[in-house]
C-alpha cells in the first residue's frame, strides 16, 4: 500500500472529485466535532497540515502526471474552506502555479 489515503496498490485515485472528497468532506466531518473533543484551533492546525502534507502534494501529482482524478472546482472548495487562513493567498498562488505549469 502506498502511504496515502488517496491511492492503494499504485492505483490512480480516479472517479471522484478531489476537492469535494479531500477538502469538503473531510473538513465537514472535522467541524462536526467542534466542542465535542476538537477546538477551532485543532481544526485550524489540521487544515494547515492537510494543505501542506496532503492537498498540495497530491494536487501537484494529479496535475503533473495528468491523472484522471477530477480537480474541477478544486480552487472553489479550497476558497470555501481556507479563505480565512493566514496562508490562503500564498497557497492559492502555489495552486495556480501548479495548474498553469509555472514556478514560483
Amino acid at each position: 500500500m502506498n502511504n496515502s489515503m488517496f491511492s492503494y496498490g499504485n492505483s490512480e485515485p480516479e472517479h471522484y472529485n478531489f476537492g469535494k472528497v479531500a477538502i469538503e468532506s473531510y473538513i465537514t466531518v472535522l467541524q462536526r466535532y467542534v466542542g465535542r473533543g476538537l477546538t477551532k484551533e485543532d481544526i485550524q492546525t489540521d487544515k494547515a497540515l492537510l494543505w501542506s502534507g496532503t492537498l498540495l502534494p497530491w494536487f501537484r501529482r494529479i496535475v503533473s502526471q495528468n491523472m484522471k482524478t477530477d480537480i474541477e472546482g478544486f480552487e472553489d472548495y479550497f476558497t470555501k474552506y481556507y479563505s480565512e487562513e493566514t496562508y490562503y493567498e500564498e497557497a492559492l498562488k502555489q495552486m495556480r502555479a501548479i495548474r498553469w505549469g509555472l514556478t514560483l
